[in-house]
C-alpha cells in the first residue's frame, strides 16, 4: 500500500496516519505519534505542544515509508528498532520478541523477592534472554548482581550486547551462547525466564503482526510440543545442581499453561514454595518458586 499525501503540519500528518493505521491496529493514534516522534527524533511531548509547526517534505517521506511498512502488520518496534520496558528503552529487531508489558511482572516479582526476603541476589541468570531486557532491568534495579544472560540465538545476544553497553553493564552482565544452562557451573541466586511456550496450534491463530514478523524460534519450543513446555521443563531438570541454597526462580508463560507448570516444578522439587501471579488483566502470568 502506498500513502501520499499533501499534510503540511504535523497535526495534519498524525490525522491522517491515524485514519490509515485504524485498519491495522487497536492503537492507531499511539502508532502514528511513536512513528513520526521516531522520524524526527523527538519526543511524543514535543509533537503535542508543535502541531501546527510544517513538516518538511523529506521527513513527511520518511513518516509516509513508516506508516506503509505499519499497514502490512509490521510492529512499531521493528520500525523503529526500539522498545520501552519498564521505563527505559531498548533495541530491538526481528532476531528478538518485542518485550510486553506482561513481562514488567516478572521484574516486580523479583523486587518484591528480595525486598521481603532481604536476601539480595549476587548471582542472576536470564535464561532465553533474547534483546536482554529481563537480565538487564534486574542489573539497573538491584545492587550490583553478577548477571548471566543466556540464548540460542547469536542474532539476538548481539542486540543483547548492544543493550548491556548502552546502559555500561559490561562488567557485570556477561553474555553466553547456551541452550538453557548447560555450560553454567557456580550457584544461582535467582533465575529468570521467559522461554518459548506458544504451541503450534497457538502459532497459527497468532496475529499477522507476531505470526509474519516475530522469530518463530523465540515463541514455539517445538512443533512437536503438545503443551509448550518442553524447555521448561529441560530446564527444571538442571536447576537441582545450580540453585543456591533459599534459590529462586520466575517463570512467565501462558495462564492456560499454569497447572501444568505447577506439576513439573512439583515433580523436580517436591517442597518448593509455589506463587503464581496475575497480570494486569487478572490473568496468571508469572510463577514463582523457591528452595
Amino acid at each position: 500500500m502506498t500513502v501520499r499525501t499533501t499534510t503540511r503540519t504535523l497535526d495534519d500528518a498524525l490525522i491522517r496516519a491515524t485514519a490509515l493505521l485504524a485498519s491495522v491496529s487497536e492503537s492507531p493514534r499511539l502508532d502514528a505519534e511513536v512513528l513520526l516522534s521516531h522520524t524526527l527524533n523527538v519526543p511524543r511531548s514535543f509533537l503535542h505542544a508543535h502541531g501546527k509547526d510544517s513538516l518538511a517534505d523529506n521527513m513527511r517521506e520518511i513518516f509516509e515509508s513508516y506508516v506503509e511498512r505499519r499497514l502490512v502488520s509490521e510492529p512499531v518496534a521493528y520500525i523503529t528498532g526500539t522498545k520501552e520496558f519498564y521505563g527505559r528503552i531498548f533495541l530491538v529487531d526481528r532476531s528478538t520478541l518485542i518485550p510486553r508489558p506482561d513481562s514488567e511482572l516478572l521484574i516486580n516479582r523479583v523486587l518484591d523477592y528480595v525486598r521481603t526476603s532481604r536476601a539480595v541476589p549476587a548471582r542472576i541468570a536470564d535464561v532465553g534472554t533474547g534483546s536482554g531486557i529481563l537480565g538487564i532491568t534486574l542489573a539497573l534495579e538491584l545492587p550490583s548482581p553478577f548477571v548471566r544472560l543466556s540464548d540460542v540465538s547469536d542474532a539476538a545476544l548481539q542486540i543483547a550486547e548492544q543493550n548491556v553497553k548502552q546502559y555500561h553493564l559490561a562488567d557485570t552482565v556477561v553474555l553466553e551462547n547456551d541452550f538453557l544452562l548447560s555450560n553454567q557451573t557456580k550457584p544461582l541466586d535467582v533465575v529468570v525466564a521467559n522461554l518459548p511456550y506458544v504451541t503450534e496450534d497457538r502459532y497459527r491463530a497468532t496475529a499477522p503482526d507476531v505470526r509474519d514478523y516475530e522469530p518463530y524460534g523465540a515463541l514455539v519450543p517445538s512443533e512437536h510440543d503438545d503443551d509448550g513446555l518442553s524447555l521448561y521443563r529441560a530446564l527444571l531438570e538442571q536447576l537441582p545442581d545450580l540453585l543456591a541454597t533459599h534459590g529462586a526462580v520466575f517463570f512467565e508463560a501462558d495462564p492456560e499453561q499454569m497447572p501444568a507448570l505447577r506439576l513439573a516444578v512439583t515433580r523436580v522439587f517436591p517442597g518448593a514454595s509455589i506463587h503464581i501471579a496475575k497480570d494486569l488483566s487478572g490473568q496468571e502470568r508469572v510463577l514463582s518458586f523457591s528452595v
